[in-house]
């Protein structure tokens, strides 16, 4: 297994997550080239730094001061335990952990549309939203807390402003207490450690241990809501890619693009509440299927009945599939209705045909 990255654990002892680059270099350990990880995940502060850490084991560590001579700079131990350590200019230039280019790699690699914002408080953000399914959207937040007092009030005022599940990234478990961490089940919470989850190689190329459909696939298997289910539409799917196949008068075969699955209507959210058969906008789909998407008379307009099936089997369609516009049009030329996606009978039955007027076509 991949090495843990010690980037979180070290941002974790910043206070402000400023360090002398020499600092960031011997806290990495040499996992990382120290270029590529300034350039990937730091900003200059135009600073310099007075002191940095001490590399001695020793019993009470204290940092080194900065000591500048004529022509060298080195770092000098308070307590002549270590030899003074030479430096460069660069070393001691201060870096910042440079959050907005953290937070686009983390949007970027675990699928989140970003839109960041600090929640008066340089170690707690919103980040944005994860949209794993055309209109589900999840919360996300990052927390850099560095305190178990800390992330426990993070974790408890976002449970207390969400009803829903909502994603916590944080940069390891160390601060999470038992009582949180039951909060966060109790809860469904996601809470996604980057310790944990983010790999990143020498040259600071950015990688998930496990595939997003493990870290989200609490959200990823159940709707957000008990009552009503929707269908894992795809993103940027219009209505012209969904394909509905009847497989009988009571169960639909439904396609878009790669997204497939097997649904009645009772899981399409058309059965009735008083005796759980389907309801009329059902009838009107079996219908509409009866001619490959198209619902009409022989010259004759569409009775007021028919016009608010058609209405409420819009309005259940858009709400199930989560696809914008309306999924059925009438069309005076034809006088029918047509639907802009593709709909077709069981073809080896017809014990439910002959339920509605036909149009030829």
């Amino acid at each position: 297994m991949e090495q843990k990255s010690p980037f979180g654990s070290f941002l974790e002892e910043l206070e402000d997550f400023r360090a002398p680059l020499i600092d960031w270099k011997d806290a990495m350990y040499g996992k990382h080239d120290i270029s590529d990880f300034r350039h990937a995940f730091l900003s200059s502060t135009d600073e310099y730094a007075k002191a940095i850490r001490c590399p001695t084991q020793c019993d009470s560590p204290c940092p080194m001061r900065i000591q500048h001579k004529e022509k060298s700079i080195e770092a000098v131990c308070g307590e002549n335990i270590s030899n003074n350590q030479p430096l460069s200019e660069q070393d001691i230039l201060i870096y910042r952990l440079n959050v907005s280019k953290l937070h686009k790699i983390i949007a970027m690699t675990f699928g989140i549309n970003l839109n960041e914002n600090n929640l008066n408080d340089k170690r707690r953000y919103y980040l944005g939203e994860y949209t794993p399914f055309a209109g589900i959207n999840y919360p996300v937040y990052m927390s850099y807390c560095n305190f178990r007092a800390s992330m426990s009030g993070m974790v408890k005022y976002l449970c207390s402003g969400h009803h829903g599940k909502f994603i916590l990234f944080s940069t390891s478990r160390r601060f999470l207490t038992p009582e949180t961490e039951l909060l966060l089940k109790k809860r469904e919470i996601v809470f996604v450690s980057l310790e944990d989850e983010l790999l990143i190689d020498r040259r600071c190329n950015v990688s998930l241990r496990r595939g997003q459909e493990k870290i989200f696939a609490s959200l990823l298997n159940m709707p957000e809501t008990k009552t009503v289910e929707f269908f894992p539409t795809p993103l940027n799917a219009k209505w012209e890619d969904l394909n509905i196949h009847f497989i009988n008068e009571h169960t639909v075969t439904v396609q878009i693009l790669e997204t497939k699955a097997s649904l009645n209507y009772f899981e399409m959210g058309m059965a009735s509440s008083l005796n759980k058969g389907p309801v009329d906008r059902w009838t009107f789909m079996l219908n509409l299927a009866e001619n490959y998407g198209v619902y009409g008379w022989d010259g004759l307009q569409a009775s007021p009945a028919i016009k608010k099936q058609k209405q409420l089997l819009c309005e259940n369609l858009v709400k199930f599939f989560r696809i914008e516009g309306e999924p059925i049009y009438w069309d005076e030329g034809r006088k029918a209705y047509i639907a802009r996606f593709q709909i077709r009978p069981d073809t080896y039955s017809t014990s439910w045909k002959g339920k509605g007027k036909k149009l030829s076509v």
